[in-house]
C-alpha cells in the first residue's frame, strides 16, 4: 500500500459550489487538528454558517466525522475546501445546507441524523460505502465528472446490488448519496484496507478491480498521472483478490 499511498497522497475530490452561491470565509480562523474519521467520512455539502460572534461564512465542506449522542449529532468535523484545512461546525449554527451537485436544500439536522444512523450512503452497507468512496475518487479526483462516468457509476451500483444483494430503496438512496461523495486519498486507503479484512475480501476486491477499470475507461481519456496510480491500485486489488 506504500506506493499507492505515495502516488495519491494529498489528492481529494473537491465538491462543487452550488449555482447561485459563493464562498466566504473569516479573515482569521483558529487552527484545528484533524480528528479520527467516522462512517460519514466523504459526504460533502455547501453550508452557510454563523460562528459564536455571529459572523457568517459560506463554504463547501467534506464531512470527516459527526460528534454527539445517537440521534442527536451536534458537531460536524469537516475538511473546508476554501481554507484547505480541518474545521468544526455546530449543526445548530448552520443556517443553510445545500447539495453542491444538485442544488437541493438539505435539512442540516435531519441530514446529519441520517448520516449518523446509517453512514455516508445512508444505506447501512459498509462494503458498498467503501466501494463507492473508491469509485468516486477514481472518477472525480481529476476535478471533472463526465456524464459517461455517471452512467458507469450507475451501472456499478446496479451490478453491486445484483451480485451482493439489496433492495430498490437502498439502491436509490445509495445512488443519490453517491453524488455527494468527495473522498480523499485517506478515504481510499482506509477503504482498501477495510476490504482486505472483509469476510468476502476476494469477491469485493475483484468487483472493485473490474469496476475501477470501467470507470477509468469511461470518459475515454487517460492522463499519465492517473494511469500511474490506477495501475498501482489495480495491483493492490489483485493481491487481495488472489488471497
Amino acid at each position: 500500500m506504500g506506493l499507492l499511498g505515495k502516488l495519491i497522497s494529498g489528492k481529494r475530490v473537491v465538491p462543487p459550489v452550488p449555482s447561485g452561491h459563493v464562498t466566504i470565509v473569516a479573515r482569521i480562523e483558529t487552527y484545528e487538528r484533524p480528528k479520527a474519521r467516522t462512517e460519514v467520512s466523504g459526504s460533502s455539502c455547501f453550508i452557510e454558517y454563523a460562528d459564536a460572534d455571529g459572523e457568517v461564512t459560506k463554504r463547501q465542506i467534506t464531512l470527516r466525522r459527526l460528534d454527539g449522542p445517537p440521534g442527536n449529532p451536534q458537531i460536524i468535523g469537516a475538511h473546508c475546501h476554501v481554507r484547505d484545512a480541518y474545521r468544526s461546525f455546530r449543526i445548530d449554527r448552520i443556517h443553510l445546507m445545500v447539495d453542491g451537485a444538485t442544488g437541493e436544500v438539505l435539512d442540516p439536522i435531519e441530514h446529519c441524523i441520517a448520516l449518523q444512523r446509517a453512514g455516508v450512503l445512508k444505506a447501512e452497507d459498509k462494503a458498498l460505502a467503501r466501494i463507492m468512496r473508491i469509485m468516486t475518487f477514481v472518477a472525480r479526483c481529476d476535478g471533472q465528472f463526465h456524464a459517461l462516468e455517471q452512467d458507469t457509476l450507475d451501472d456499478i451500483l446496479g451490478r453491486y446490488f445484483r451480485f451482493f444483494g439489496g433492495d430498490d430503496a437502498a439502491y436509490e438512496c445509495a445512488r443519490r448519496e453517491a453524488m455527494r461523495l468527495a473522498p480523499d486519498s485517506d478515504d481510499v486507503i482506509k477503504s482498501i484496507n477495510w476490504i482486505k479484512r472483509a469476510p468476502m475480501a476476494k469477491e469485493l476486491a475483484s468487483f472493485v478491480l473490474k469496476s475501477s477499470i470501467a470507470m477509468i475507461d469511461a470518459d475515454g481519456r487517460h492522463h499519465d498521472e492517473e494511469v500511474y496510480w490506477a495501475i498501482e491500485l489495480g495491483n493492490e486489488l489483485k493481491k487481495i483478490a488472489a488471497g
